[in-house]
């Protein structure tokens, strides 16, 4: 019996919830809706003439196809033209949480949704955001033990210099993350692929960037998925023009960016990426690491260490050096659409959420803004967890609420009918005695039956707190049933959190192998373009 896929409403902050639910004021912020196919065709057309074949053979040399499906695909879009789908994520340890399996999954399937539209190549690609520097934001991974307990795997760095995860090397510790893993999936049916794909990919003195273009190439190689690295020395060059322009235009673009930020403060959503005075786009990569530049006096500072340049020692940079500057989360989108004809953009909460900030950006840089599309979000269900969740009379998304609602949701399923049938006598014995009461009253006074009616209403609360005393009671003697909720929960929202931010996928691909991925795709499709 295979894992089961469980679709789940994508969650996020308020702009997010809005934008997904088409609230005109979030799509007025945008600009867009991803709800309507024409603003796929018009982005198409608009930014098909921006890639003239010259152009494309140049961007094809920083696009990495992951096998032969992408080589022709990418061999297709560089003779005939096209537009791409895009998504990205940091380089998580053994491909991060699930959720980057999901971005994937989902711009594999817009990719295809879009060339069977048009008629025309599009080509899904993934951004490998190696220039970012937070390594403890892809070092820890969990996965299940036996025994359904999230294990945190962590793979520390070989140093303390928070250079861009491009540059900064695992430590001889990855031998035991790896071993950890081994243990975990090696006895499942697809484990030792697995696990050979693994061990090639991740090893000492890799960087996290490196580690992950291999592993994911071998993961997608059956798809027509191309990778990019944000580091690589030919995207570097071609994005020297959106760095030399943020260089000499930053203040204006900073002024833009406040500007919008009031438009959508004044609709009611907050920002998700700030705006701290004086704060450029562009980060430097120095002898201390990667550091955000502000601008001061005249020159641009470098936020831990001090480093001052001025604006001519900058574009001096720009050109000679282009790898020791780096957008920020704001710029780096920019730099994306400058140098890839992305016609949409694979995103989760928090990035259509900054997704909202983009407008005036884009604007400066008079590029089309691609249309947000979210990712797939889902829960996966282990056949032996969808059998529990039957005896306990649960559905996945009642185990999935809040763990005081789950239990008593599950006593409510299964607390003895015989106190459920009275508890359900006495309301409506109280309903009725009430009701007649009130009809009496009234013809003494027809102010009677309001005052009448608030009594009945407290004595029916009377009654639900008896059942939740009740069902209390009665679950406290339920020891055995109460542990296998809890070992449900562990699985279906391990840490209290969703599954698909805290688990890996590879106890899950162990089990389900490349079937997985494929099914994975087909719940991804967007339903506009269906």
């Amino acid at each position: 019996m295979p894992l089961t896929i469980h679709p789940l409403p994508l969650s996020g902050n308020r702009f997010t919830r809005a934008y997904l639910q088409r609230d005109p004021r979030a799509l007025a912020v945008l600009g867009v809706d991803p709800y309507q196919p024409e603003e796929f065709d018009r982005r198409a057309e608009a930014i098909e003439r921006e890639f003239p074949r010259e152009r494309r053979e140049r961007m094809a040399t920083f696009l990495e196809p992951v096998g032969s499906k992408a080589q022709d695909a990418l061999r297709r879009w560089v003779e005939e033209g096209g537009a791409m789908v895009t998504t990205g994520q940091q380089p998580g340890l053994f491909g991060g949480p699930l959720y980057t399996v999901y971005k994937t999954v989902a711009a594999l399937a817009l990719a295809a949704q879009l060339e069977a539209r048009w008629q025309r190549p599009v080509v899904p690609v993934f951004w490998i955001a190696s220039e970012d520097h937070d390594w403890d934001e892809v070092a820890t991974v969990h996965l299940l033990t036996p025994e359904g307990r999230p294990l945190p795997v962590v793979a520390p760095p070989a140093d303390a210099v928070p250079r861009p995860l491009a540059e900064r090397p695992f430590g001889a510790s990855l031998e035991t993350a790896v071993a950890t893993v081994t243990h975990l999936i090696v006895e499942q049916p697809f484990g030792n692929s697995l696990l050979e794909s693994l061990a090639d990919a991740y090893r000492p003195g890799r960087t996290p960037a490196e580690s992950f273009r291999r592993w994911w190439a071998w993961l997608w190689r059956e798809t027509p998925l191309c990778l990019v690295d944000a580091a690589h020395p030919a995207l570097k060059a071609a994005s020297r023009a959106v760095l030399r322009a943020e260089a000499e235009r930053g203040a204006e673009h900073a002024r833009r960016l406040r500007a919008h930020a009031y438009t959508l403060r004044a609709a009611g959503f907050r920002l998700q990426v700030g705006l701290p005075p004086h704060a450029s786009n562009l980060m430097y990569h120095g002898p201390d690491g990667r550091e955000r530049l502000y601008r001061r006096d005249g020159e641009w500072v470098a936020a831990r260490s001090g480093t001052r340049l001025s604006l001519t020692e900058l574009l001096r940079l720009i050109e000679e050096a282009p790898g020791v500057l780096s957008p920020n989360v704001l710029l780096r989108p920019i730099v994306e659409r400058a140098c890839l004809p992305t016609v949409a953009y694979v995103a989760g909460p928090a990035e259509l959420a900054y997704y909202a900030q983009l407008p005036p950006l884009y604007d400066a840089f008079d590029l089309v803004l691609p249309v947000p599309v979210p990712r797939l979000s889902a829960v996966l269900v282990y056949p032996d967890t969808a059998r529990e969740l039957i005896q306990l009379g649960l559905r996945v998304e009642e185990a999935l609420a809040p763990e005081p609602m789950a239990r008593r949701c599950w006593a409510e399923r299964n607390a003895p009918r015989s106190v459920q049938e009275r508890l359900g006598a006495l309301r409506r014995s109280l309903v009725a005695g009430y009701d007649d009461l009130a009809d009496a009253a009234r013809t003494i006074d027809p102010n009677l039956g309001a005052a009448i009616a608030r009594l009945r209403n407290r004595a029916l609360w009377t009654t639900t707190e008896a059942e939740r005393s009740i069902l209390r009671h009665w679950a406290q003697r339920q020891q055995d049933a109460l542990r296998r909720l809890t070992r449900v929960r562990a699985v279906l929202r391990p840490l209290d959190q969703p599954q698909e931010r805290v688990l890996s996928p590879l106890p899950f691909l162990a089990l389900d192998g490349p079937d997985l991925l494929i099914r994975l795709r087909s719940a991804a499709t967007w339903p506009p373009l269906a």
